[in-house]
Parts: structure tokens; sequence; C-alpha cells
């Protein structure tokens, strides 16, 4: 073959976009080159066996910015340029291009390049080994400086993942982000970029571009909306489409912000720092919501808790005996007014303190073990368990001695031991002082079986009210007056009355409550006890 004339570097150029092409659309059989010489021009040919092209394409595609595919989820990737630089850098050479082509049958692809008109000197070239298969390797992709500074504005790590199917673009943006706190990920495809993140990789932010082949940039970004909002994970669209509607489409679809391309650095930075910002905002106002979520459910149910100690204290407060709550903690929940009486303190200053700082051994001592795991068997396994004489510790510093009986209490959200403080002196069983252990004991069963009975009535009561406000909406009216009669009778409760006045009252009470349940709904007591489980 004889020596050309022409620019080594140019018919190198020459031969790699038409090789490239060549490879780009063909994925299976060969790709052949071969030249031959006609008169004083050398052909040179690009034969393959790939996908072809259309006749009615043939003419265009050595046109700037043409493609036999030109939508934007097309199989392969480019600009449109490589094909009408070819042409050009042909015909400076004084020769030309053309193509035999057609869909399925693959392409051949021949330009002509005048041969030397002198001599020159020959260099004897070997046989060209034979063919082997290259499979490329993953090389990762660094900035091409070393990085001296961090992102403006972040002190923390950040990852960005930039997908584009041009390793130019990938490289450029790299260049742009190098900060020693950046780590810029890059993905070929808008495929590649999907199995990333879908393996685990959860970006600061996204560089995404729009023409990609075969899953384009708006899929990309719908696919990522659908599982992060635009505020966990923003997207900025890369791409040399800049018509009105491309950037509506971009905008429709999820993206947080959009660059034409070619972009400077100093532009990449300001908009990434931005969205950078935004993000964080929006993380620190979320913690702040979930704070005061937090914040609100306490005070929810501190109030709740006082409630229910405030209802536990009107109990207590019926009975004659001292009476103190702890709780698992070892702390006093509750007291009656007769245990501020006998302490001398008053109930804010008892609630939250150590059982143990008040009560002792009868000689001084702090408790024994064996009563600590008295207590502490009464909250968790429940029974009633009578500790004998202890001394009580008052505000002044002196000490009395009282007999303790701990009790099972179960109260809506945790369960208490409470202890029944009595004054004696006594160290024996007489027949009196058992019966007042009895009946101490049996104050605490009854309110125990009490709240059962009140929560049946609840659920019996929830579960009937829809039917009794579609059927007898007079009831619920009605329901008034029971609790006004309700809160009458908690008021003669904790007034200084006899038994038998409180115990009228509350017949009283139960009498006119079942009145109304009867009147209301039409059945008899027999059927109210089989329905509420009393």
């Amino acid at each position: 073959m004889p020596p050309v004339w022409g620019d080594e570097d140019r018919l190198q150029q020459i031969l790699y976009n038409l090789i490239g092409n060549a490879i780009k659309f063909t994925d299976q059989g060969e790709i052949r080159v071969s030249a031959v010489q006609k008169t004083d021009l050398v052909e040179v040919s690009i034969t393959d066996t790939g996908t072809g092209i259309p006749e009615d394409k043939q003419d265009g595609i050595f046109q700037p910015f043409v493609q036999a595919d030109s939508s934007d989820n097309r199989a392969y990737s480019g600009a449109g340029l490589g094909l009408s630089i070819t042409r050009q850098l042909v015909e400076l050479h004084g020769g030309r291009i053309y193509v035999k082509s057609a869909p399925g049958a693959g392409s051949d692809f021949t330009f002509t390049i005048p041969i030397a008109r002198y001599e020159l000197p020959v260099t004897s070239v070997s046989a060209a080994p034979e063919a082997e298969t290259i499979t490329p390797k993953p090389v990762p992709l660094a900035a091409a400086h070393e990085p001296a500074d961090d992102l403006p504005g972040f002190d923390k790590g950040i990852v960005i993942l930039a997908v584009d199917d041009d390793p130019v673009n990938l490289q450029v943006v790299a260049n742009h982000l190098a900060f020693r706190n950046v780590v810029v990920i890059t993905a070929s495809s808008g495929m590649q970029a999907v199995k990333e993140i879908e393996e685990g990789l959860m970006p600061d932010l996204v560089l995404l571009d729009i023409m990609m082949p075969r899953m384009t940039g708006y899929e990309v970004v719908k696919w990522l909306r659908q599982r992060y909002t635009k505020s966990e994970l923003p997207v900025i669209m890369l791409t040399a489409k800049d018509r009105t509607g491309d950037l509506v489409e971009g905008f429709s679809r999820g993206a947080n912000d959009y660059i034409v391309k070619p972009f400077s650095r100093d532009e990449l930075l300001a908009r990434v720092v931005s969205q950078l910002m935004l993000k964080d905002s929006y993380l620190t106002l979320r913690e702040n919501m979930a704070l005061r979520k937090e914040l609100s459910e306490r005070r929810q149910v501190e109030r709740e808790l006082r409630c229910v100690q405030q209802t536990l204290s009107r109990m207590l407060d019926t009975v004659e005996d001292a009476l103190l709550a702890v709780n698992d903690n070892e702390e006093i929940t509750f007291c009656n007014r007769r245990c501020e009486g006998l302490l001398g303190l008053g109930m804010q200053e008892i609630l939250g303190m150590p059982f143990n700082r008040i009560l002792h051994h009868s000689g001084g001592d702090s408790l024994p073990d064996d009563r600590m795991d008295a207590v502490r068997r009464c909250i968790n396994a429940g029974g009633n368990t009578d500790m004998g004489i202890v001394a009580l510790r008052r505000a002044g510093g002196d000490a009395c001695r009282v007999r303790a009986l701990l009790s099972h209490l179960d109260m809506e959200d945790e369960s208490v031991c409470v202890m029944i403080l009595k004054e004696t002196v006594e160290n024996g069983h007489d027949g009196k002082t058992a019966r007042l252990i009895e009946q101490s004991f049996g104050i605490i069963e009854a309110i125990n079986r009490n709240r059962s009975r009140l929560s049946n009535i609840k659920t019996s009561l929830n579960g009937l009210l829809p039917v009794i406000d579609e059927k007898h909406p007079e009831f619920l009216r009605e329901l008034k007056a029971i609790d006004d009669a309700l809160d009458h009778a908690g008021k003669a409760f904790l007034a200084e009355e006899d038994y038998e006045n409180r115990r009228r009252l509350a017949l009283e009470v139960m009498t006119c409550a079942v009145g109304h349940w009867t009147e209301a709904t039409g059945l008899t007591k027999a059927e109210l006890a089989h329905q509420s489980g009393l």
C-alpha cells in the first residue's frame, strides 16, 4: 500500500470516529477495516454488521446535530457531531466520504485519501498480531488536581451522584467539584444510577443529564420521586436542551433545578451549594417538628399522669389510714391527706421521693433486703403482705412506729404497691388488729374491683353508643345528668361524712344509672348484666 498525503493526527481522528461508531452500533458480528488503491487515491472502508441506517436518513447523517435515532431515550449516545467533523476532515484532505447501509444489514463507510506525490522512506511494518477480546475495566474518576479546600458552607462530607453518558462531561463535573469533603460518584447511564441507589447508595444530591441511552434523565428523576421527595434528594438537570418546553418537562418530572450546557464552574457551584443548603434547612425543620411533637406528647403524658394521680389521690383520701403508693422505680407516686399529716410534709414534697428515705427498720437502720424484696414482689406479682412494724421518719426528724401493710393496685398504665401505714405500738396480732388489717386490704381490693368494673362499663358503652345515638338520641343528653350525679358523689365521698351516707349516695347513683339504661335501651337489668360482664 503506497503512502498517503495527509495530517497524521487528523487521519487518526477520522478512523477513531468511524471505528467508534461501528463499535457502538454493532452488538454482534464483526467490524472490518480495509484499504485499496484506486489510481491516485486510497479507499479506506470500515464495514460492520450492526443495526444499519435507513435509506432516507443516510443523506442527513453527515450534517451537524443529526442522528439516525434522535429521541431522548435512543439506544446509543452522542451529540450528532462525529460524522459531520469526519466529513470536513476528509474533504480538507482532498477526499470524500460516503456510506452504503440498510437496516439490519450493517453499514459500510468509505473515505478516500490522496496518494503521496513523492517517494517517502519505506519502513517495514510487521504483521498485525491476531486480534484478541478486550474486556474494559472500570476506572475510578478523580479530579484533575488534588483538592485543597472544603465545599463553601459545609464542613461535613457530601456525596454527589453525577449521571451522564459522556465521560468528558463526567470528568468536567469531577474537576469542578474537587473539594476535600466532596465525593463524586459517577454513572454512565440512567440504569446504572438506578442500580447504584437500589444497592444502597444515598447521595446528598444528583446531577442528571437528560439525553441518555435507553433510560432518559426524565425517567430517572421520575423513578427517584417515587422514593424520595425534592427536599430529601435534590436533583439538578444538566443538558444542552434549553427550550422552555424542556425546562417545564424537567420541573414537572421532579427536578429541583436546571443548568444548560456548557456551564461555568461558578454557576455549577452556586446551584449545588444552594440546593444542599435548602436540603439541610428541610432536615433541620423536620427534626424540629419531630422534637415539637415529642414534647407535645410528653406534655400530654404528664397531663394524663397528673389526672391519674389526682384520681387515685381522691380515692385514697376516702381511706382513714395513711396511704402511699410506690412504683417500680421505688419512688412514691401518690399519698393521701392522712399520710401528709402523719409525715408532716406536703404532697409535692413527698411525690418522687424514694420510699426507703422515710421508712426504716424499727431499730433505726435501713430496711433489710427481705422487706425491700417484699415491696418489689407486691408491685410485680400482686398479693397482700404484712411487713410488720417499721419506723416512719417525720419532717422534724423524729420517728414513729407504724405497721406497714402492702397491697397491689392496678392503674391504667402501671402497677403500684400501696402501703397502708397504721400507727401502733403493738407487735402481736390480737383479734382487733387482724380485723383492721383485713379491712384495710379489703379497701384496696375493692378499688381494684371497681376499676375493673368501670373498665367493663366503658367498653360496653363504647360499643352501644352508636346504636343508642341512632335509636335513642335523647339518651345522650340524659347522660349529662349521670355525670352531674357522679360529680356530686365524688365530692360527697371526699367530704367528712360517715360511711352510711356514702353508701346510700352510691346506691342512689347506681340506681339512677340503671334506670336511665333500661329506659333508653328497653333492656332488662339481667340483659344489662349479661352484656356488660358486670
